[in-house]
This record gives structure tokens, sequence and C-alpha cells, in this order.
């Protein structure tokens, strides 16, 4: 793209001004403040909508000596360019205020801006003038291409890492393993488990095996003192051999077995069996009688209370009906109010919009001349038409939902509600005097505890229990004292056993031990190798940085860019910083001077011109400070500072 023209009317202070390029490279003159920038600010609102400088909040007004806005112009600027296919168009934008007088008002009031967009002087919409122009570039390749500072020192470092890779083309990681047979092992690291070719990313392993390193170095750290653990765990056995306390566990065990066996011959006489047979009769008789005793009071009980039962029974289903009527009372009042709002609002509103007359203006608001009285038939019967079909619309709205008939259903349903919900109170106290008398007259139960045959029968029982217990008391003192012997045993055969314990303990601790130092060689070798894992990534990297930063530079001159920083540690870190050749080296694009700086972002622009097959006009600022300016195949357009020179001075080349 080339600037054939550029027009500027009522634009940041410049009044009128045509610049003829022809689509050649020109030089601008003018002191601080002639509008040299002013005319780049133009060429980027007309195309971006932006000023040069990015800055927020742009506008192209003109303002006062008091900074204010001037009002009631049109901000207007045209340009003709020669497109990269050699087509000529014509792009113009207006901005201008919109001022509205309101009626019966004497002065305008402002009420917002408009912008009117031209392409070969056909008005098109906003919308299709943006595609037109985001058809020969993008706002974001614009600012590249047509600011030097932009891409090297604006542009995010990653987006300008991305712009990068995306002209040389980014390195495979096929290529970088084959580059050096030291990385031929780094598939074998990355191959994802579970799966014969898919691999992680170098970067997500690296992430990967510092976690389970990090997570086996905290495992190896706990190994010795688990070690240490379980040595002191271990019992101490010096003097006491296993084989003796196990003679010895056999001998007090056949004795306690001995002895066991003589208290279980031990029997009770016949005469003792005999009344454990009678007592076991006399309480089966007991328990019969009882549950006899308890068949014949429920059926007594149950036959007095049929008729309690049965009156209780109509209270409950009274109740049920006398809380629906309850429901539907309310839910019929709820309805009645609602209705009688409803219908008082309708007439109001009816009320309201009867009164109403018509208000309409008899004069023109712009000339204050009396409008055709036919206007004002026309308009009166537009008002009297609007109006009856309001009052029809409010009547046929009362009539539909909320018509006085209605109402007095509703009043009348819920007057026969309320006369049957107090018929069914007054019956439902009737019933519960019934119930309340009834209940009085409810027989007691008799406990079984309170019969004559109880007393009998439990009086025996206790007889027959009382004779067991004397005969009973002479084999017991014989079998206390072999228990008494028992319990020594016991004793000696617990304290054996703890012994014997201490070997399964130390043991048990010995093959823990066994087991730790084994897991800890474990975990050292896969630390060992997860290590090995992780230098080869960064020996990957280093090479991948390498090749990467070489295609890169291989595109440029003289500019470099560093691609990666080298880490304090051994790592890598992606970045992507423009290095820019001075007398002295390479230095930072931030930090070399204006001239090394602009010359530097004129190569980078020449190779994304290139690289997109896109010039767009490159308007140099402060090229007065260079002394040789890089040559680049898109139109320059130099912005000199020239104190001599108080108006706009043009020399096209």
């Amino acid at each position: 793209m080339k600037i054939l023209k550029i027009c500027l009317e009522n634009f940041q202070g410049i009044k009128e001004l045509t610049v003829t390029l022809d689509g050649k490279d020109a030089k601008i003159y003018g002191d601080n403040g002639t509008g040299k920038t002013t005319i780049y600010n133009a060429f980027t609102w007309l195309l971006f909508d932006k000023a040069s400088t990015g800055i927020k909040n742009f506008t192209p007004k003109t303002k006062d000596a008091n900074g204010q806005d001037v009002h009631y112009l049109t901000n207007k600027v045209e340009a003709t360019l020669q497109l990269a296919d050699g087509s000529i168009h014509t792009f113009t934008k207006a901005l201008s205020e919109i001022w509205k007088r309101k009626r019966g008002s004497a002065t305008d009031e402002f009420s917002g801006h408009t912008t009117d967009y031209y392409i070969d002087g056909v008005p098109i919409s906003e919308r299709e003038y943006k595609e037109r122009v985001d058809e020969i570039c993008s706002p974001d390749q614009a600012k590249i291409l047509t600011m030097t500072s932009f891409f090297p020192e604006e542009l995010p470092w990653q987006d300008r890492r991305k712009v990068l890779l995306e002209i040389c083309g980014d390195v495979t990681d096929d290529d970088v393993i084959a580059s050096d047979p030291e990385l031929q092992d780094l598939k074998s690291f990355l191959l994802i488990p579970g799966t014969s070719d898919s691999y992680h990313p170098v970067d997500d392993f690296i992430k990967i095996a510092n976690s389970k390193r990090a997570e086996i170095n905290k495992e190896l750290t706990t190994i010795p003192a688990r070690i240490d653990e379980a040595q002191k765990a271990i019992p101490d056995l010096r003097g006491i051999k296993q084989k003796d306390i196990d003679g010895k566990i056999s001998k007090l065990t056949a004795q306690k077995a001995d002895i066991e066996k003589q208290i279980a011959n031990m029997s009770e006489d016949s005469a003792i069996t005999e009344l454990r047979k009678t007592l076991s009769n006399l309480e089966l008789t007991l328990s019969q009688e009882k549950n006899k005793h308890l068949t014949n009071e429920n059926a007594r009980l149950e036959t007095a209370g049929v008729v309690l039962r049965q009156l209780k029974n109509e209270r409950f289903a009274l109740e049920n009906k006398q809380s629906d009527i309850t429901e539907k009372i309310s839910r019929t009042e709820k309805q009645i109010t609602q209705l009688t709002s409803s219908r008082e609002k309708l007439v109001a509103d009816f009320k309201t919009e009867q009164e109403k007359e018509w208000t309409g203006d008899t004069e023109c608001y712009a000339c204050g001349q009396a409008l055709p009285a036919k206007q004002i038939a026309s308009a009166k019967e537009k008002f009297n038409k609007a109006k009856s079909d309001t009052l029809e619309a409010i009547r046929n709205e009362i009539e539909a939902s909320c018509s006085k008939k209605a109402i007095a259903l509703l009043e009348k349903t819920l007057q026969e509600a309320k006369d049957e919900e107090a018929d069914i109170k007054e019956q439902i106290t009737k019933l519960q005097a019934k119930i309340t008398s009834e209940q009085s007259n409810q027989p007691t139960a008799v406990a079984f505890e309170s019969t004559e045959i109880y007393t009998k029968m439990q009086a025996e029982i206790d007889e027959v229990r009382n004779k067991i217990l004397t005969g009973a008391n002479n084999t017991t003192e014989a079998k206390k004292a072999l228990q008494g012997q028992i319990d020594d045993l016991q004793e000696q055969l617990q304290e054996q056993t703890n012994l014997k314990s201490k070997f399964t303990v130390a043991e048990a601790q010995e093959k823990r031990i066994a087991e730790l130092e084994q897991n800890e060689k474990t975990l050292s070798e896969q630390y060992e190798h997860i290590q090995h894992g992780v230098y080869l990534c960064e020996c990957f990297i280093k090479a991948k940085v390498a090749m990467i930063t070489e295609k890169i530079n291989e595109k440029f001159n003289s500019v470099k860019f560093r691609l990666f920083v080298q880490q304090i540690n051994g790592g890598v870190k992606e970045d992507c910083e423009v290095l820019v050749p001075t007398q002295n080296g390479l230095v930072p694009f931030a930090v070399a001077n204006n001239a090394a700086r602009i010359n530097a972002g004129i190569e980078i622009i020449n190779a994304l011109s290139k690289h997109w097959d896109l010039y767009l006009p490159l308007f140099i600022d402060n090229r007065e400070s260079i002394v040789r300016l890089k040559e680049s195949d898109t139109q320059i357009i130099s912005l000199i500072v020239s104190e001599p020179d108080k108006e706009l001075r043009i020399e096209v080349c």
C-alpha cells in the first residue's frame, strides 16, 4: 500500500491540509507542534480508528485555547491509496456532532456523535468499512509494519516469538533428537506410560520429573530414621532360647488341660438333677399361664374399645373435611381480594383514560407558524381513536377477568363454605363429648403378677430353687480349689508366651529393616534414572535453542534475536529479546540509541513485509536524528523536526 494523497479537515487543530505524495517517499519538516505527527495520526485513525501512538480515548477533534472541544465541526480525513494489486481507492471518514433541540427549548443540546464512512465516494456502514480495511491488513499487522518500535518493544515477547517462528518455521523434536547421538534415549523417557507412540512434551516431562524427584527425595530422607526406629524396636534376647520357652509352654499347657478335665468330670447327684427338671417344668407352666392371661385381657379390652374407636374415626373424617373447607375459604378469599384489586385498578385506569384530552401542538416547533387545520384534525382523530381503543380494551379486560358477576359468584361460594365449616365444627364438638364420655367408661387391664395363680406358682418355683442352691454349694468348693491351680498355671503360661512374642517382634523388625534398605536402594536408582532424563531434556532444550535461534537470525542481516536466557541452575528460560548492532557489539533494543533503534525496526519491518507480502506506508518520527536510514521497499514518510519551519514543509523524494 502507498499513499497517493491525504487530506485533513478540522483534524486535531489542522483546519485544512492536503498532502500529495503520489506513492513516493517524503520528508515532512516542521517545528514542534506544527502537525507532523498529526498527519500520522490522521492516517492511523482513518484506517484503524487509533492514534499512531496507540493512546486510549483518542479524539480527532480540534481544541480551543482552554483545551476544550470546538463544536459544530466535522472532523474529516480522506486518503487516496494504491493497494498491493495496483488498484487505487479513496477512503473517507468523517466524525460529526449530533445536536438536537427539544420541544419547547430555544437552544440545541448535544446528544452524541456520528461517524460516516465512504470508499470511492460510496457511503457504507462501519462494519463494511472495517471488513474492507481488514482485507488489506489486520490492525496488529498495521501496528507492526507502520511503527518501527512496536514489534521490538511494545509487542509482548510471547507474540513476538510467535511471529518469528511463523517466519522461519519451528524445529521439530525429531530434528533436534536426530542432531545429537546423546539424545537418542530421550524418547524412552518421554513415552507416556500405557502407550506405544504417545509422548510427553519436554516441558511437561521436566515438570513431571521434578515432581517425582521431590517425592523420591522426600521419601529417601525419611528412610534412615525409620531404619533406626526399627532397630530400636528389636527386643533384648540375650540369654534366652526359643527352644526352652517352647518346652515350658508345652508342659504347662498339659498340666492345665489335666486339671480342666478333673473339673469337667465333677457332676451333680441325681436329686439335684431331678430338682432342675422340676424347676424347668414349673417355669414353663408359669409362662403358659401368663400368655393365657394376656390373651384373655386383650380380648376383653378390645371388645370394650370398639365404640370408642368408631367415634374417633368419625371425628378424624370430620377434621379432614374441615381442613379442606378451611383451605377452600382461604383460597376463595384470596381470589376475591385479587379480583377486587384488579377491578379497582382497571376502573381507575378507565376513568383516567376517559378524562384525557388532546393536547397536541397547533404550531410548528421549528418555525412557530400555525399548523394546517387538516393536520390538527387528523392528529385529534388519531388521538380519539387511540383513546377509544384503549377504553374498549380496558372494558373488555374488566369483563373477562374481574366482572362484578364473577366476584359475586365467588362471594356466594365463600359464604356456602363458611356455613358448611360452622356445621362441621358443631358436629366435631358433639362427637368429642361422646368420646370423653366413652373414655371414662373404659375398663383397665389386670396385671398377671396380681393374680392368685401367679402367687401360688412363683412360691413353688422359689422353693425348688433354694433346694438346688443348697445341694450345689458342696460341689462348688471342690471346683474352686482346682480353678485356683488353673489360674496359677495360666499366669505362668502368659509369662512364657510374652517371652516367645519377643522373638516374633525381633523377626518382624529385622524383616522391616531389610525392606526399608531395599526400598532405599530402589528409590536411589529411580532418582538417578529420572535425573538422567532431566539432563537429556536440558541437552535437548539447549540444542533446540541453538537451532531455532540460528534459523531465525538467518532471516535478518544485522538484527539478532535472543530467544532463550541461560539460567544459573543450568536450565533455560524462553525469551524474545531484540538485539541491535552498535559499534560496541549487540545491545538490547531498549538501550540502543535512537538511530540504531529506528534502523533495526526498519530491518524487522522489511523482513515481515516480505513474509506477509504486505507493504504499508512507514512513518519515521524524529528522522533528523538519523544520518543513514536503512533502505526499504515500503513508502517511507520521514517526520523531521526543523525549528525554522514554523509551517509544514513537504519534500517528495
